[in-house]
């Protein structure tokens, strides 16, 4: 059983407690670990771009994709151009220069994009990818407490 849970004072310690019973009627030891919380922004952003992967999903009506030719060809059109302006990727990807397009967006099925993109990176792909998609016609939310000015980096 894995549990974890922000507390603060609104925290409802009722789950707390029921997953402290759980763990105690368990004959498998378990670890208890309380430390400072500190917001993870790239879990966050993770989540944002997830989110708007199913919404665009529901929307196949609009561009005529499943989910994952989606996830490749935003890791194409999207995030390489952000990533190509470093040396070391710009050198890996020049590398696939003989490739046409079609086996470049499936290369993508392989070649890790957003999740090697540090938080302003993957800011960028976020900003990119809601502007591109919401010009295609696509909607694409940011309610739900999706964290989305956390995400962007947007002080409040």
């Amino acid at each position: 059983m894995n549990f974890e849970a922000k507390l603060s004072m609104n925290t409802n310690m009722g789950k707390v407690k029921f997953a402290l019973y759980q763990a105690i009627r368990d004959d498998n030891p378990h670890v208890m670990i309380i430390k400072p919380y500190k917001k993870d922004r790239r879990a966050i952003q993770n989540r944002l771009m997830w989110h708007w992967y199913k919404e665009l999903e529901q929307q196949s009506d609009r561009h005529g994709m499943s989910k994952d030719d989606l996830v490749c060809y935003n890791k194409y059109h999207i995030g390489v151009p952000i990533l190509a302006r470093d040396p070391e990727f710009s050198e890996v990807w020049d590398s696939m220069r003989f490739l046409s397009y079609e086996q470049k967006l499936k290369a993508m099925k392989f070649i890790p994009v957003t999740s090697i993109m540090n938080i302003k990176q993957m800011t960028e792909f976020l900003t990119d990818f809601k502007t591109y998609w919401n010009q295609k016609g696509c909607e694409l939310t940011t309610s739900q407490d999706l964290y989305f000015a956390e995400a962007l980096g947007i002080k409040k």
